[in-house]
């Protein structure tokens, strides 16, 4: 089986009905105030050109309002053994909770294709020793174009990535104020006093916080431009960088996202081969830890 396998016409339905019927939860990845969100939702019905998804509400919590209109693009993703599936789709209709707080049904169409992407994928692959990858984060602020120019960044290193997330390595460095050696524009990473956020503290950066990520994975290949989501950040045991976790996001949701997706696919790949050392290291594609260093400590902050 191919890394990534493209399933049409009937066979779209065989893992729509399999989510249905096992009750697998989905995640729905959508746009709103230039922003990627993501919302976890169940499938109620199937019909031949629809399908109804039912909003989750948060365990003990107040159903979470998703903020999508009729014809706007969203994405759809959900796993099984066999790997992930992923789709791009568009919103029809909404159907508000009874309570007006939230939460509800929405009704979108059924996908042309569905992408299963296999779960080796999704394993985490170091960066070869043989190549260094730079990469460039920054905050996208709601009211910037797609490939604006950031106020404000950060430079690190790629450790490792996967399908479905990366992890990338900061400079410690000491923040101070009036500093004139501080390249103008760039984020400083500082460690926190004790008991603030776990130890730990990246000036503008935080767990649960939407970035931008570009990076060149492999030598004479354009650049990729990413968004992801903060879900870990944790400092390496001697306390020289910074690591952090980053779950890629809104892939699903447009046809260029899937481009990048199969792109993805091909680099994890290719990191693989170049790879000596052996098989791809048999972790989820929750961004986590490096073998390389042991952290002293780690912030986790739930999807």
């Amino acid at each position: 089986m191919n890394d990534l396998v493209v399933l049409t016409d009937q066979q779209r339905f065989e893992p729509l009905e399999t989510m249905r019927n096992e009750r697998l939860i989905a995640i729905l990845t959508y746009q709103s105030k230039g922003k990627w969100r993501v919302a976890k939702a169940l499938v109620s019905d199937l019909a031949a050109e629809r399908i109804m998804l039912a909003c989750m509400t948060p365990d003990g919590g107040r159903p979470q309002p998703v903020n999508i209109q009729p014809g706007q693009s969203v994405g759809l993703s959900f796993k099984l053994p066999c790997g992930k599936c992923v789709m791009e789709t568009r919103v029809v209709a909404l159907q508000p909770a009874a309570t007006g707080e939230g939460g509800g049904r929405i009704v979108v169409e059924m996908p042309d294709g569905i992408e299963v992407i296999q779960r080796r994928s999704y394993f985490r692959v170091n960066v070869p020793p043989s190549l260094r990858v730079d990469v460039v984060l920054w905050r996208r602020s709601g009211k910037s174009g797609p490939h604006a120019e950031p106020s404000r960044y950060c430079h690190g290193q790629l450790v490792d990535i996967s399908a479905g997330g990366a992890q990338v390595a900061l400079q410690a460095d000491v923040e101070s104020e009036g500093n004139e050696e501080a390249e103008p524009g760039v984020w400083r990473v500082a460690s926190a006093p004790p008991g603030r956020d776990n130890g730990i503290s990246a000036p503008g950066l935080h767990n649960g916080q939407f970035i931008e990520m570009r990076f060149t994975p492999l030598p004479y290949e354009p650049p990729m431009l990413l968004a992801a989501q903060i879900r870990n950040i944790w400092p390496s045991a001697d306390g020289s960088k910074l690591y952090l976790g980053l779950q890629l996001v809104g892939l699903e949701a447009t046809a260029e996202g899937h481009q990048l997706l199969a792109r993805l696919v091909n680099v994890v790949e290719q990191y693989h081969r170049m790879n000596e050392s052996g098989p791809i290291r048999q972790q989820s594609d929750e961004p986590g830890r490096s073998v390389a260093e042991t952290p002293v400590m780690a912030s986790v902050v739930g999807s």
